[in-house]
């Protein structure tokens, strides 16, 4: 009988929480924009989001939690800018979710 693995509850844990940061779509906005210019200042979000700053903060404090972005003060703002694990992850997450959506769904027999 094939010896049972344990599971790396730290690494697990960790996916839960990459994965539920980017299960917002304001967060999944936030990071995409940081990613495709490199890294994204406070007052862009405010204007393009349309949201309070406290709710853009709450949103990064996420992302950032998750370690997906970098949070830089710049005198009275802030910028943020994504890290390997967003650059790496998202786009491999999204051609996971792309191929899902194209694959077969029929049970294996």
């Amino acid at each position: 009988m094939a010896k049972r693995q344990t599971p790396d509850l730290a690494t697990d844990e960790h996916l839960v929480t990459v994965l539920e940061a980017l299960g917002d779509t304001t967060r999944l906005t936030i990071l995409e924009t940081a990613i495709a210019h490199g890294s994204v200042a406070c007052s862009v979000l405010d204007d393009m989001l349309g949201l309070a700053k406290s709710t853009i903060s709450y949103h990064t404090k996420i992302l950032s939690a998750a370690g997906l972005i970098h949070t830089e003060r710049e005198g009275r703002f802030f910028r943020y800018t994504p890290t390997t694990l967003a650059n790496e992850a998202l786009p491999a997450l999204k051609d996971l979710v792309r191929r899902l959506h194209t694959a077969d769904t029929r049970p294996c027999l």
